[in-house]
């Protein structure tokens, strides 16, 4: 078996660059789903892909794929992705860390000049937290349906954006995208996931505590 590792620095590098668009003042984005500032983060990992000579597609949900081949373009796809759509004030790392390390891993295959069988592809799912479009899930949902649901045309964002004109301007933005059919079969899916709250917020604050406490006492005896 022939072993490979991903750049880590290049990753963190990357999700920086990414929480750089819709940055809140503690470190937080806020990039809600089917803004400016989902489809500029789109671009931008589109714009990346073609770089690396990979296939980029978009589907009628502005679900974003970005494909690099097989040995048998025959087979059906390993997928490995998320989403970049945030909370009003999501983690930096929240979706964006399970689709850039997706990414990582098609560019570390590629530096490493490693064949698979069967082709790659990373996934970037619309609207999976549902903060501005009820419900969540929604590009997965209708991935998995191979149909958008009738009834979401009428959907209205939480600012009063139409659902049916923001998702036109989504797919609009990346014309380099080639557009293909809703659904597909899939080989297997993977996906890297961290739910960043005030949970494990307060986890880690209380772990570090508990470590600084641990040190004072060790000092003392």
């Amino acid at each position: 078996m022939t072993m490979f590792a991903i750049d880590g620095n290049r990753l963190n590098r990357r999700l920086a660059e990414f929480a750089e668009i819709g940055a809140l003042p503690k470190g937080g984005v806020n990039r809600q789903a089917l803004t400016e500032g989902d489809r500029q983060a789109r671009r931008m990992l589109a714009g990346l892909a073609l770089a690396r000579s990979f296939r980029v597609f978009q589907d009628p949900m502005a679900n974003l794929f970005i494909r690099r081949p097989g040995r048998d373009e025959t087979l059906a796809p390993l997928m490995i992705g998320s989403h970049l759509d945030s909370q009003p004030a999501g983690g930096r790392y929240d979706g964006a860390l399970g689709t850039l390390s997706a990414f990582e891993v098609l560019e570390s295959l590629e530096d490493a000049g490693i064949e698979t069988d069967r082709p790659m592809e990373v996934v970037v799912w619309t609207n999976e937290e549902g903060c501005r479009f009820a419900p969540g899930c929604m590009g997965s949902m209708a991935f998995a349906a191979g149909a958008i649901p009738d009834d979401w045309a009428a959907r209205q964002a939480t600012d009063g954006a139409s659902f049916t004109e923001e998702l036109a301007a989504t797919i609009e933005s990346l014309p380099e995208a080639e557009m293909r059919p809703l659904g597909f079969p899939v080989f297997s899916y993977i996906e890297i996931h961290i739910e960043q709250g005030p949970s494990l917020e307060a986890e880690i604050f209380r772990s570090a505590r508990h470590r600084h406490s641990g040190t004072r006492w060790l000092e003392a005896r």
